[in-house]
């Protein structure tokens, strides 16, 4: 299975704050093909969903977050200062 890269595109955010768009921040690099979207969800190899990144300005997360992960898989915390936790 290819590697697949998940980028959230910090200058298309900041425009679409500026301008009102709703222009696709998350790219998804796959094979040297780029594909932009709101959404990308993670699928196991049997296809069930993992995750889902989310970007959606009009219904921000507490705090002003316009882009999240949701998922209710175990997750590893990791912070470079500290050590790591499992949630």
């Amino acid at each position: 299975m290819a590697k697949k890269t998940i980028i959230v595109n910090r200058q298309i955010l900041d425009r679409n704050k500026k301008n009102g768009q709703l222009e696709p921040p998350i790219s998804c690099k796959v094979r040297g093909t780029t594909i932009y979207g709101h959404e990308v969800i993670l699928l196991s190899e049997d296809g069930s969903q993992l995750a889902k990144l989310i970007y959606d300005p009009l219904h921000p997360r507490d705090g002003g977050a316009t882009v999240w992960l949701e998922t209710e898989c175990n997750i590893k915390v990791i912070n470079r200062k500290q050590t790591s936790s499992d949630v």
